[in-house]
């Protein structure tokens, strides 16, 4: 099965075209490969493609850098009826709280501290801000992995932090492709979080 990395981009929520195999820098802001128009033009070139699940950005207000192909959602409504049809809402809920119940050992780390504080006032009342909240944590523990936690817990820790990035991402990725989301606002906050603190550590 052969591993695809995929760029989308967009323009005005319209698919404009893909870009597979492709050679990008650290932001995702360089890349060529092979050049599709349509999503079905690129399966029909790579049938046997195994399906990576991942998330990023490239430019927040063009582009998507996103890894598999189908986990692709044409809108919203789309996305969440699937979602919730395959009962990830309450899979995610769940893997919330498993999350939380290692907020504090997250928040010990010194590196985390800050970004976290600044999630702190969102409101995760909702879904989809519960969700985007969790994609971040989630993330940046990925990228700092808490010296705290002992070594015997970290694989159990990694493990709950990875499905729940997994599947947050597929969430975030459904709602950037519908551009004009609320969404779109979070996610390109979420880059300038990344880029604000790259530049200060």
């Amino acid at each position: 099965m052969e591993k695809l990395e995929v760029i989308v981009e967009m323009k005005e929520g319209n698919l404009i075209r893909l870009y597979a195999n492709k050679v990008y820098d650290t932001l995702g802001e360089t890349y060529h490969g092979d050049i599709f128009t349509t999503k079905n033009e690129l399966l029909k070139h790579y049938p046997d493609c195994e399906v990576m699940n991942g998330y990023g950005l490239a430019d927040p207000q063009t582009s998507l850098l996103i890894s598999g192909i189908n986990d692709w959602f044409d809108t919203i409504e789309e996305a969440v009826t699937t979602l919730q049809a395959l009962h990830h809402k309450q899979e995610l809920d769940a893997l919330y709280e498993a999350t939380a119940s290692y907020y504090n050992l997250l928040k010990s780390n010194t590196n985390l501290a800050r970004i976290i504080e600044e999630l702190d006032n969102r409101d995760t009342t909702s879904f989809p801000e519960k969700v985007i909240s969790l994609y971040m944590i989630t993330g940046f523990a990925n990228d700092w992995f808490p010296d705290e936690i002992a070594e015997d817990k970290r694989q159990e820790v990694k493990n709950v932090l990875d499905q729940a990035y997994m599947k947050c991402s597929n969430i975030v990725m459904a709602h950037q492709q519908a551009k004009k989301a609320q969404m779109m606002i979070t996610a390109t906050e979420y880059l300038g979080l990344r880029r604000k603190f790259y530049s200060k550590h």
